[in-house]
C-alpha cells in the first residue's frame, strides 16, 4: 500500500463499496458498466490487510476482522472467487512508539497481550458463535504470551532495546519448547488450516530449524554495548563473583529449582537428585559462560566460552530436558558471535535449540 491510509479511510471506502455490492447482488456485471468487479474491491482489501497491522485498539481490529469476513463471502457469492483476507495482529511498535532504545513499559506489554488474546477469542467466537469460557480465556492469554516471546526471538520486538529488565521475567517464564509448538502452529496456519497429519512433525522440525538459523543471522545481532542491561541483570540476579552458588544466592537456587521441576514435569523422572544435578549443570554452563562468550576480547577464550553455552543447549535437547527458556535463547540469538557459532557447528558440535 503506497499511500498512508487510516482506519477511518477504510471505513468510508468499505461503506461505499459494500452498499454497491448489496445493490448489485449476485447479478453478473453488465456490458454497460454497471455492477461491481473484483478489481473494484481489491484496493480496499489491500488497505484492510495493511491497516490491521497498525490499529491501536481491539475494537478497530474487531471491525476489520468482521469486514474481512463479509468481503470473503461477497467474493465467493458475487464473483465466484475464493478469497482469503489476511487480517494480521498489530505489531507491538504500533501500540506505542517510544524513542529508539527505550524499553516498553509493563503496562504497554500487558495491553498488547490483552489485545492479542482478545483477537484470538474474537476469531473463535466468529466461527463457533459461543463466548469464550474461563479455560479458553486462559488458553488465549497463554497463546498471547508465547506469541510475544516468539516476536522477541524474531526481532520484531527488539530484545536488546525494547525489553527492560523489569520485563525479563516474562521471557524467563516462557519455555522455548512451548514457543516451538506455537511456531509449528504458525506453519499450519500458513497452509490455510489444512489437516495434514503427516506434516505435524515437519512443522515442528521447521520451527526448530528456523530458531537455529537465527543464531547465525548477522542481521539479528545487537552490539556488545547493548548487552550492558542484560549483563548487569545476570550478574546481580544469578551470579556470586561470576559463579553460580545456590547456597548463597537465593535467585540462583530458585532458577535451578524451576528447571529441576520442569525436568520432572516433562519426563516424569522421579530421581529428584538427578533432576537437580541436570538443572544445575545446565544453569552453570550457561550463566557462568554467557557473559564472557559475549564480552571476551580474546578470540580463543571467547570461542571456548561460546562452545560451553552451545553444549548446554545441545544437552538440553539431546537429553530431552526442555529447560531452555526464551530469555536464554534471546541472549544467544542477539549477542553470540554468528561466525564463532558457525565455526563451532562445523567442528561437529551438533547443538540444537
Amino acid at each position: 500500500m503506497p499511500e498512508q491510509v487510516s482506519i477511518e479511510d477504510v471505513k468510508k471506502e468499505h461503506e461505499l463499496l459494500f452498499k454497491k455490492a448489496i445493490q448489485a447482488g449476485a447479478l453478473p456485471r453488465k456490458k454497460n458498466g454497471s455492477g461491481l468487479q473484483p478489481k473494484d474491491v481489491d484496493k480496499l482489501i489491500d488497505q484492510i490487510e495493511a491497516v490491521s497491522k497498525t490499529v491501536r485498539s481491539f475494537d478497530d481490529f474487531q471491525w476489520l476482522s468482521d469486514v474481512a469476513l463479509q468481503w470473503q463471502v461477497k467474493y465467493a457469492t458475487m464473483f465466484n472467487l475464493p478469497k482469503i483476507i489476511n487480517v494480521s495482529p498489530p505489531e507491538m511498535g504500533t501500540l506505542s512508539q517510544p524513542s529508539e532504545g527505550v524499553a516498553f513499559s509493563e503496562a504497554e506489554i500487558e495491553g498488547w497481550l490483552g489485545m492479542i488474546a482478545g483477537i484470538r477469542a474474537h476469531s473463535r467466537m466468529k466461527y463457533s458463535g459461543c463466548i469464550s469460557n474461563t479455560e479458553e480465556m486462559k488458553m488465549d492469554w497463554r497463546y498471547a504470551e508465547a506469541f510475544f516471546a516468539s516476536e522477541v526471538l524474531e526481532g520484531r520486538i527488539n530484545f536488546a532495546s525494547r525489553i527492560g529488565r523489569d520485563s525479563y521475567w516474562r521471557l524467563e517464564n516462557e519455555w522455548l519448547r512451548y514457543v516451538k509448538f506455537v511456531r509449528a502452529y504458525f506453519n499450519w496456519e500458513k497452509r490455510r488450516y489444512k489437516i495434514e497429519p503427516e506434516m505435524v512433525t515437519e512443522d515442528y522440525s521447521e520451527a526448530c530449524q528456523h530458531l537455529r538459523d537465527l543464531l547465525l543471522n548477522h542481521g539479528m545481532k545487537a552490539s556488545p554495548p547493548e548487552f550492558g542491561r542484560t549483563r548487569a541483570y545476570i550478574e546481580e540476579t544469578y551470579l556470586t563473583n561470576g559463579r553460580i552458588d545456590e547456597e548463597k544466592n537465593r535467585s540462583a537456587h530458585d532458577l535451578i529449582r524451576r528447571k529441576a521441576d520442569r525436568i520432572w514435569g516433562v519426563s516424569r523422572v522421579s530421581d529428584e537428585r538427578q533432576n537437580w544435578l541436570d538443572a544445575r549443570g545446565y544453569v552453570t554452563m550457561f550463566y557462568e559462560n554467557i557473559i564472557p562468550a559475549v564480552m571476551e576480547q580474546d578470540e580463543k577464550a571467547k570461542t571456548e566460552r561460546t562452545r560451553v553455552v552451545l553444549k548446554a543447549f545441545e544437552a538440553n535437547v539431546q537429553r530431552q530436558l526442555w529447560i531452555t527458556n526464551v530469555f536464554e535463547a534471546a541472549i544467544a540469538i542477539y549477542f553470540l558471535n554468528p561466525q564463532i557459532v558457525s565455526e563451532i557447528q562445523g567442528q561437529g558440535i551438533g547443538f540444537v535449540f
